[in-house]
């Protein structure tokens, strides 16, 4: 099988701009995704062939066991992409859900007839949206942070939250333009000011993230990851991810894990959900429906090849049962064992 990834940043999805320096964390979380996903797919014994990489002319090609392709200058990068994948029999894609990056290149991937080893469009549109995440969850019994975009009205019970009020992209990735305002009216004036942004009250709790195989409505929980996370001014920012870090939650995120899928079918492959533990349970936060960075120390928790595990999906076989032999903290640049 000739593999085609597209990791969206470092395989030029920006070359037509500058690289600002408020992507240098995604930069560098895609190009620590990116070695990890190739060098699970190098280790795999039988079924894969060629590995091809998608890479921005402007960065170097790191010393992978894969073939780096650039576009020619002047080249549309989308129509780059689809020729590649014409010439793959499987694609990869790694994208943010901001614009429809990933829903996009997963449509291309179907009309060209190529494997899609993601989650389907549908389902990635629902996911990239907070705001319509929130209303299928909540409609389908299942706890959620409250989402409010511009216009809507705010509960009178929800407007006192000594946490204050968290603003972002409604289609936004990672913590990426993410800050906490300290009051609801000062998050409606930001409403106002910044279009397709959401409001959500800031819930206390231990921040966690799921990593699972989904399949026609099915899930298989991988490891439950502890998060961990800094604020200053007012910023947001995921410091490190404990993968496997937060086992002793194992049941009910199983069980998390098994009711979203069921609300989502279009869910396939690896897929984070990222949760908050607080007094009052266990409460979903967003659904990512893509390698997350949780994946760069997924494989060593395991003891398991992962991207082998989501090319058995292909496979008319039951979902695989793995639980994390130990934890492994990812950090920006680096892991260290526990």
């Amino acid at each position: 099988m000739r593999i085609f990834i597209c990791e969206y940043i470092t395989g030029g999805g920006l070359q037509s701009e500058d690289l600002p320096p408020s992507l240098v964390s995604l930069t560098r979380e895609g190009e620590m995704m990116l070695a990890a996903l190739v060098g699970d797919l190098s280790a795999v014994q039988t079924g894969v062939g060629e590995i091809i990489v998608s890479r921005d002319p402007r960065l170097p090609a790191p010393s992978l066991s894969a073939t780096f392709v650039s576009p020619e200058d002047g080249e549309d990068i989308w129509a780059f992409w689809g020729r590649h994948m014409e010439n793959a029999d499987a694609f990869w894609p790694i994208a943010p859900e901001t614009d429809g990056a990933m829903e996009r290149l997963c449509h291309m991937a179907k009309e060209r007839g190529v494997v899609l080893l993601a989650s389907t469009p549908k389902a990635i549109r629902i996911t990239a949206s907070k705001r319509a995440t929130a209303a299928l969850l909540r409609e389908g019994g299942v706890a959620v942070v409250p989402c409010y975009s511009e216009g809507d009205e705010i509960p009178p019970s929800s407007q006192q939250h000594p946490g204050g009020w968290v603003v972002k992209p409604d289609d936004g990735a990672g913590a990426e333009e993410t800050r906490i305002l300290p009051g609801a009216e000062e998050a409606r004036d930001w409403l106002g000011e910044h279009p397709g942004h959401i409001i959500q009250p800031y819930m206390e709790g231990e921040v966690a993230s799921l990593s699972l195989l989904c399949r026609d409505g099915q899930a298989s929980l991988l490891s439950c990851n502890r998060q961990r996370i800094t604020m200053a001014g007012g910023d947001i920012r995921v410091q490190a991810i404990e993968v496997g870090g937060m086992e002793n939650h194992r049941e009910a995120f199983s069980a998390l894990a098994d009711a979203i899928a069921a609300l989502l079918p279009g869910l396939w492959g690896y897929n984070g959900i990222d949760v908050i533990c607080g007094t009052e349970g266990i409460t979903v936060l967003e659904i990512n429906p893509r390698l997350t960075t949780s994946y760069v120390g997924l494989g060593e928790s395991l003891g398991v090849n992962p991207a082998g595990l989501v090319l058995g999906l292909l496979e008319e076989k039951p979902l695989p049962d793995c639980t994390p032999q130990k934890t492994i903290t990812v950090e920006m640049g680096e892991m260290s064992h526990e």
